[in-house]
């Protein structure tokens, strides 16, 4: 799992997340956490992240992925 969790880590850098919330990100997951990821446009963001929050999530993030990068 740290070999994965590693990529993700990376992986969620790449996509805009800062290198100390990724790296939390990657603990967590490492150590049982559930990381659920919505691919969004960007006018349905806000929606997505109603639909989200209204589950009572412990946290909540998001990131905009450039696939220019």
């Amino acid at each position: 799992a740290g070999h994965v969790a590693g990529g993700l880590a990376s992986t969620l850098k790449a996509a805009g997340v800062p290198a100390p919330r990724a790296d939390q990100i990657q603990d967590a997951v490492e150590h049982g956490g559930v990381l659920l990821a919505v691919h969004a446009t960007p006018d349905q963001v806000d929606t997505v992240r109603q639909a989200l929050g209204s589950t009572g999530p412990r946290e909540l993030d998001v990131a905009n992925w450039d696939e220019g990068q």
